[in-house]
């Protein structure tokens, strides 16, 4: 079942690749940043479907603020 989960996601970001497969042609930056975000995008929505503990923004805002915030204590 995952695996068929897996190649469902597949087919989707192909199908949405091919949809604005014309409009990327027009700038070679703009496809390389439309690639990676839609690579990170699949890899998340597969991480959530494999049920892994994915931390939340907040979390992430969190992480990088906990230092600062003890550097500015009294």
């Amino acid at each position: 079942m995952f695996v068929v989960m897996v190649l469902i996601y597949w087919i989707i970001c192909g199908f949405i690749y091919g949809l604005d497969r014309k409009s990327l042609l027009a700038g070679k930056r703009e496809t390389i940043v439309y690639c990676v975000i839609g690579a990170l995008g699949l890899l998340l929505s597969i991480g959530l479907l494999i049920n892994s503990r994915l931390p939340g923004p907040t979390q992430w805002i969190t992480a990088i603020y906990k230092p600062v915030s003890r550097l500015l204590e009294p």
